[in-house]
């Protein structure tokens, strides 16, 4: 009877100890999304927002069309075609800074009926961007709350990462200006899918401040930026 009731314990420990760790592997598996390329992104959640803690590398929209490479000034300019390029225009060492993307990438509603984030993701609005500031305490020091503490020039001013955004500085590219990347390692550009009057929107962080501010009056559709997308 003994010998009974100890393998029924067995069997019941073995049985829990399965399902625990089923349960984790779910769990790991949950906070993690991939895009059409396969690449694989891990997720937090800031707030009621759940965001991707990489900037976006895909080479295609979700539906397996391609997006074509800029690859020297004179394509970068033949807005408004969907263009990438590679951080620092080196396509061996993406790093992982992520992909630069013109705003045709971006844009679902007027510009391109096609979606870069994947299912069930999107590039988020004014209004997501600022509620994750708000989240955050404020412009003037969610920056700080929203930068990794390594790959940063210095001084990296603020940067605690708490959010876990693990926001780094991709930098920017601009067909006016011999289609180089600027602020390598000082500023990290991120995309709005809001489009002003004039102007797209995007979001700066700099390695000098502990602010995030929207620099919609700066940008183009024909510059490069990184993209972050949120979950639907």
């Amino acid at each position: 009877m003994k010998k009974t009731t100890r393998l029924f314990l067995n069997s019941t420990i073995i049985t829990a100890l399965v399902l625990l760790e089923t349960c984790s592997k779910e769990e790991n598996t949950s906070n993690t999304v991939k895009d059409i390329d396969g690449n694989l992104y891990h997720t937090v959640t800031i707030g009621t927002q759940t965001w991707m803690v990489e900037n976006l590398r895909v080479t295609h929209f979700n539906d397996g069309t391609p997006i074509d490479m800029a690859k020297d000034t004179k394509s970068a300019k033949s807005w408004p075609d969907p263009l990438y390029c590679w951080y620092n225009n080196d396509p061996s060492d993406p790093g992982d800074y992520g992909i630069l993307y013109n705003y045709r990438t971006v844009h679902q509603t007027y510009l391109v009926p096609l979606y870069i984030a994947p299912k069930g993701w999107h590039v988020p609005t004014d209004e997501e961007w600022n509620t994750l500031i708000s989240n955050l305490g404020g412009s003037s020091i969610a920056g700080g709350k929203m930068k990794a503490l390594n790959g940063w020039n210095s001084p990296n001013s603020g940067a605690t990462n708490e959010s876990g955004f693990t926001a780094l500085p991709g930098g920017t590219c601009s067909n006016l200006n011999s289609f180089t990347s600027f602020y390598g390692g000082d500023q990290g550009y991120w995309w709005s899918s809001t489009y002003t009057q004039w102007n797209p929107s995007s979001y700066v962080i700099s390695s000098g401040s502990a602010s995030i501010l929207n620099d919609n009056s700066a940008a183009f559709n024909s510059d490069f930026r990184s993209i972050r997308c949120i979950k639907n």
